[in-house]
C-alpha cells in the first residue's frame, strides 16, 4: 500500500537581528516566522547547530494539516543583518536537503511594491533592489527558492535615505494589526497548501 508524505519546509526569514529592529517593516518576515514559532512550539524543537548562526526549530508537521503529517517542519530566523542573511540561509538549506527527503524552502521577506499586509507567492523571480534576497541569491539559485512576499507598501519620497529610514522604522499599530491578523492566516494557509502537495511512495 503507497504511503503518503507530504512535502517538508525549510521556512526562513529574512531581517535584522535584535530586539533594535523587532517589529519594523523590513524584519516583517522575522515577526511572521516569530509567530510560526509561537504557534508550532509544542511540536517544534529547538536545535543548536553552533556552526551555524540563528534560532531553529525543528519536528513533524502537526499543525497545517490536523495533526496528521510524515513531513519534517523547520523553522529558522538567521541572526545576520539583512545583506548578509545569504550565507546562514544556504548553510542551514544545504544542512536540512541533505538529512531531509522531499523538501522545499521557503523564504517570508518584506516587499516595498505591495501594500501593507498584502502577500503574494513567487518561485524565483527578481530581487527588486532587496538586499537580503540578493545576499541569498549569491548562495542559491533563485528557481529553487518558494518565496512569499509581505507587502510593507512603498513610502511617498524615492530619496534612498528616506526610503532607508522608512522600511528600518517599526510598525505604526495599525500596520502591525493588518500583518498579524489578516497577512499572518493566508502565509499560515500558504504553507499548508506547499506542505500538502504529496509524493506517492
Amino acid at each position: 500500500m503507497a504511503q503518503k508524505v507530504g512535502r517538508s519546509l525549510l521556512v526562513c526569514s529574512l531581517g535584522n537581528p535584535g530586539t533594535r529592529y523587532q517589529n519594523t517593516r523590513h524584519s516583517v518576515g522575522h515577526l511572521i516566522l516569530d509567530k510560526l514559532i509561537e504557534d508550532n512550539r509544542t511540536s517544534l524543537n529547538a536545535v543548536e547547530v553552533p556552526e551555524i548562526k540563528g534560532e531553529l526549530l525543528l519536528g513533524r508537521s502537526k499543525q497545517f494539516n490536523g495533526g496528521e503529517s510524515n513531513s519534517v517542519l523547520g523553522l529558522y530566523k538567521p541572526r545576520a543583518y539583512m545583506n548578509e542573511s545569504g550565507r546562514p540561509v544556504f548553510q542551514m538549506w544545504k544542512l536540512f536537503r541533505q538529512k531531509i527527503y522531499n523538501s522545499q524552502l521557503v523564504l517570508i521577506h518584506d516587499d516595498l511594491s505591495l501594500k501593507v499586509g498584502q502577500v503574494k507567492v513567487e518561485i524565483g523571480g527578481p530581487t527588486r533592489g532587496h538586499n537580503g534576497l540578493k545576499s541569498v541569491y549569491q548562495y542559491i539559485e533563485p528557481q529553487k527558492i518558494t518565496k512569499i512576499r509581505v507587502g510593507i507598501s512603498r513610502p511617498e519620497s524615492r530619496n534612498p535615505y528616506e526610503v532607508a529610514e522608512y522600511v528600518l522604522a517599526k510598525f505604526p499599530p495599525d500596520e502591525l494589526s493588518v500583518i498579524q491578523e489578516d497577512s499572518y492566516p493566508i502565509i499560515w494557509n500558504i504553507l499548508a497548501s506547499i506542505e500538502g502537495r504529496r509524493l506517492e511512495l
